[in-house]
């Protein structure tokens, strides 16, 4: 629970600055855009509508809580006692954060529409970017 606490916390920031930075580029020319965030990985047409897309993924620690009851039973003076108890711990995992993007431009390279998708460790550096 304390864990996932500051998780939620960081992960509404970064959403709120995503959010709020896609707002203040609408209506700017997409080269506002590429000098917050870079060249573009790539860029595509769909259904006429023209589609400026950046990536980027990097490899993050995340721990893992496990828990794990253990019971029996052991000898006593007049018999045998049930015992429990419970193990807590947990281990570290490498993953794979991923953030894509998406920037839609009209024919005037005006920026109409922009969506993000990913984890949020590998949104914030976009977020960072857009925040300034």
């Amino acid at each position: 629970m304390f864990v996932l606490f500051p998780l939620l916390l960081l992960s509404a920031c970064v959403t709120d600055q995503l959010d709020n930075g896609f707002a203040r580029l609408r209506g700017q020319p997409v080269s506002v855009a590429i000098d917050r965030l870079g060249v573009p990985t790539s860029e595509r047409t769909l259904a006429g509508r023209h589609v400026y897309t950046w990536t980027t993924s990097q490899m993050v620690s995340t721990y893992q809580p496990s828990s794990s009851v253990s019971t029996g039973k052991v000898p006593t003076g007049s018999g045998k006692s049930t015992y429990s108890g419970t193990s807590i711990g947990g281990t570290t995992v490498q993953m794979n954060a991923t953030c894509k993007i998406d920037i839609e431009v009209d024919g005037q390279e005006i920026i109409r529409n922009a969506s993000y998708d990913g984890d949020v460790g590998a949104c914030g550096k976009y977020a960072q970017a857009l925040s300034r």
